[in-house]
């Protein structure tokens, strides 16, 4: 039930950033517009993610046996 609260509460801060910022956009910046939205988007399924799956590992774990031949 937390989980359900907490999903709310980020879809509400994305929600009032996306009302704040973009009146104050002009109407000829389409391309920063559509940048917002799919960082907003990101974001928000990113942050969702890491919610419902705390334990997820860090991306950059999957990197460390690329770059293990500078340890030695």
């Amino acid at each position: 039930m937390m989980k359900v609260f907490g999903i709310l509460g980020i879809t509400v801060l994305v929600v009032v950033l996306l009302l704040y910022e973009w009146p104050k956009m002009e109407k000829n910046q389409k391309k920063e517009k559509k940048a917002l939205l799919i960082l907003l988007t990101f974001d928000w399924v990113f942050t969702i993610v890491l919610l419902v799956y705390p334990d997820l590992p860090n991306p950059l774990v999957s990197l460390i046996p690329i770059f293990e031949w500078i340890k030695k």
